[in-house]
Formats: C-alpha cells, sequence, structure tokens
C-alpha cells in the first residue's frame, strides 16, 4: 500500500477499477474502507 500512496501524490486521490468500470474514488483512506472496494478484491 506504500507503493500506492507514493504514487497517489500530494492529495492522496486514487482511483480503483475493476473489470473495467470504476468502483471508487477518493482519497487512499476512504478507498481502503470502500465496502465494494473490499469485496471485489478481497471478495467477501
Amino acid at each position: 500500500m506504500e507503493f500506492v500512496a507514493a504514487l497517489s501524490g500530494e492529495h492522496g486521490r486514487v482511483t480503483v477499477m475493476a473489470e473495467g468500470s470504476v468502483l471508487a474514488e477518493g482519497t487512499l483512506d476512504a478507498v481502503k474502507r470502500n465496502e465494494t472496494v473490499i469485496e471485489s478484491y478481497l471478495g467477501r
């Protein structure tokens, strides 16, 4: 996750995609807590 934080730059904004669709956009902290992202990547 440190790698993603370094790439996200000073403002810390990221976009998470799966299968060509945007799942979430926002700060790294917000995206890490996003249930859709968690379900898609971890299968919960």
